[in-house]
């Protein structure tokens, strides 16, 4: 016999979020009892959970707030709180005191509260989780539940902040373009994995960022972003950055796996004698970078349909020393200006020591779609210097001076590099006299 399904439960109305939370307010400011033992219970009880409901929806992490420090119609202070470690996520902050701020009139106008959060001297650590990804939570809408009800986060703010970045070691990174997974796995989790070993982070000290205040705007209900933030590196060198964010994630049909978000990015920063090594740790740019300033200007698009971000701005790099992968020598007190056009990065008046010997003007333009052009010319130079730099066996003994050009060009993935040499003085072998006329020498490795 076949039993008919029970009649589904009529759910009981839930009280409209606003009617729950900004009338009371609007009573509290016309009354004027906003300090009676209802008006303190109300605010703890009520507000500062939905606040930390908020911001944990926001975050997408656990947030552990405060007591409630002093309030008004129109502020709230808490105390020391913290974002803790999850078992999947070591990174953490901690926070003197959180400021939140929302206008009591609109609230009740619109029947939906905004409020602003002010973070007072938050301590953060953050790691990088892949590959250019440093915060792995994706962001997405609010949501209208019964914790949460209407109220939107529309602005984050820190006010002198301390961060501290722990980027992933080139030595974890696969030469492969795109990486596809990092090498160096942290086991301590083992239901979900961190991708650097305790063991790494511990062999380099995080960067750390201090004095920085930023401020995040929202929009359209976590679509739109508005960024500013200045702050000095702790060890050398200070910034300043503007940005705007747009997500462009496009909504996925029912049924369907929902698409990998997509931001499109403006932003516009300036640096003033800033570390190379530390910005080469955070982005691991080709060449291993031991030291050397960098100042610049910089505007950065950055679209979800794009291999490369689009450039254009100005820098000049001083006393950068430096080494390519697997060779033996490197460049020493090189200083230049390189020019930013779109896709084209333009490197004009650099100099520089080979194997802190020979010196080198270099100049050309690093095309990141279509390859590189590259011009290499040594000062007047003797061949023992040349022997000895790298570490040539000749057979015979060689003196004399000579001038040497090399051009890179082609693809950046394979390079081509071709050479000229022309002595200045007659070269010497051991017991007699010649003279070399602009011998032609090719590589392709």
């Amino acid at each position: 016999m076949t039993q008919s399904p029970l009649p589904e439960p009529i759910p009981t109305p839930r009280k409209p979020f606003w009617k729950k939370v900004i009338v009371p307010l609007g009573v509290l400011a016309i009354a004027g009892i906003g300090g009676t033992l209802w008006a303190r219970k109300f605010i703890y009880e009520d507000i500062a959970p939905i606040v930390e409901a908020a911001l944990k929806e926001e975050l997408q992490r656990p947030v552990k707030l405060g007591k409630v420090e002093n309030f008004s119609l129109g502020n709230l202070r808490l105390g020391k709180s913290e974002i803790p470690v999850t078992p999947t996520d070591t990174d953490h902050a901690e926070i003197d005191a959180i400021d939140v701020r929302f206008n009591l009139w609109e609230s009740i106008q619109r029947k939906k509260l905004n409020i602003k959060v002010n973070l007072i001297n938050p301590i953060a650590y953050i790691e990088e989780d892949r590959p250019g990804v440093w915060i792995g939570t994706e962001i997405k809408p609010p949501k209208n539940d019964e914790n949460t009800g209407d109220v939107e986060v529309n602005e984050i703010k820190l006010t002198n902040a301390i961060l501290e970045l722990a980027p992933i070691p080139k030595s974890c990174i696969p030469k492969t373009s795109p990486p596809s997974k990092v090498g160096c796995v942290n086991q301590s989790s083992a239901s979900s994995p961190k991708p650097i070993a305790s063991s790494q982070k511990l062999s380099q000290k995080p960067i750390v960022y201090k004095n920085l205040n930023a401020q995040v705007e929202i929009f359209d209900k976590n679509k739109r972003f508005i960024l500013s933030a200045n702050g000095e590196s702790a060890t050398q060198g200070t910034f300043n950055l503007t940005a705007q964010a747009l997500d462009t994630t496009p909504t996925a049909p029912k049924d369907q796996p929902k698409p990998k978000q997509q931001l499109e990015i403006n932003a516009q920063t300036r640096g003033n004698k800033l570390l190379l090594s530390e910005i080469d740790r955070l982005i691991r740019l080709p060449v291993d970078v031991s030291s050397g300033e960098l100042n610049g200007n910089l505007d950065l698009k950055i679209r979800p349909n794009e291999k490369y971000p689009t450039l254009n701005g100005t820098g000049t790099f001083t006393n950068i020393a430096a080494r390519f992968p697997g060779v033996s020598y490197g460049v020493s007190k090189s200083n230049g200006e390189v020019k930013f056009d779109g896709k084209r990065v333009i490197l004009e008046k650099s100099n520089a020591l080979v194997a802190n010997a020979i010196p080198i003007q270099t100049k050309g333009i690093i095309d990141l779609e279509k390859g590189v052009n590259l011009t290499a010319k040594t000062a007047p130079t003797t061949l023992p210097t040349l022997i000895k730099t790298f570490k040539l066996n000749p057979p015979a003994t060689l003196t004399g001076t000579v001038l040497t050009e090399v051009k890179v060009t082609g693809p950046l993935d394979k390079p081509i590099v071709s050479g000229a040499v022309k002595n200045t003085t007659p070269i010497t072998v051991t017991n007699g006299n010649f003279k070399i006329d602009n011998p032609e020498v090719s590589s392709n490795p």
